[in-house]
């Protein structure tokens, strides 16, 4: 029993002694303080969490050749915190090795804030924010007439980039930062009766827009006296930021 106990306690002195290790590599001496801070409480499966974000994150500084910097205390603590429950995600991981090199090239008071809004994020609301950063671009986002979208009380309905609408019952298309799921009329029975949170991705979007991330509008189409019902989410302003300063910096 004391030999395995004793195996453990090695183990955890070595995670710890690599952490503080790659906090040195780079942030320099001047880290030690927020090395021993780590070395004290991080353990067992958070270790191992923060050890692939960092060791990811190092890399890619050394691969960009970034110079880096310690950022605040204020953010490298709630950082360490947050980011040691996501690594075993690879999206959640490379994002939160992204926010780490974005914030040690370029510090801004907006990067604490976003260790607490990516601490609220699934594998899978991460990977469908990062589906809409893809198909999109800032001057998209931050348009006039669609920056403003997001700071008016207007609720009308929309036109989709929908098309073609014979996909199948949650079947989505992408397209200029907007993805939008379609389902036939028949599949809706009655909409009073329809709630967004009996599907996936209607949870994925009403949990994304709480936080602000997405603006989500719906459409009704009779085509043929065919009806269908669209569900689309945008990226906002705030969330576009979020992943592009989640993103690798090169």
């Amino acid at each position: 029993m004391n030999e395995s106990k004793n195996v453990q306690q090695t183990d955890e002195s070595g995670q710890s002694s690599q952490f503080s290790a790659l906090i040195r590599d780079l942030f320099g001496e001047s880290a030690r303080e927020l090395s021993a801070f780590g070395a004290d409480w991080i353990r067992a499966a958070r270790y191992r969490s923060s050890l692939k974000i960092w060791k990811l994150a190092k890399k890619w500084a050394q691969d960009s050749q970034l110079t880096t910097k310690q950022p605040p205390l204020k953010f490298l603590l709630p950082f360490i915190e947050h980011s040691s429950l996501d690594g075993e995600d690879e999206t959640l991981a490379q994002m939160w090795s992204g926010l780490l090199l974005n914030a040690s090239s370029f510090y801004e008071t907006k990067h604490e804030t976003y260790t607490k809004v990516l601490s609220q994020l699934s594998p899978d609301e991460a990977r469908f924010l990062k589906t809409l950063f893809n198909s999109t671009s800032s001057n998209e986002v931050y348009e006039y007439s669609n920056f403003s979208e997001f700071f008016s009380d207007r609720h009308e309905d929309f036109e989709t980039s929908m098309h073609n609408f014979n996909i199948p019952h949650q079947g989505y298309e992408v397209n200029d930062g907007i993805i939008t799921f379609v389902f036939h009329g028949d599949c809706i029975g009655s909409t009073s009766n329809f709630i967004l949170t009996d599907w996936p991705e209607g949870q994925i979007m009403l949990h994304l827009s709480s936080l602000g991330l997405v603006r989500n509008k719906t459409e009704s189409r009779l085509i043929n006296d065919d009806r269908s019902f669209a569900f689309s989410s945008m990226l906002s302003p705030l969330g576009y930021d979020l992943i592009n300063s989640c993103e690798r910096p090169e």
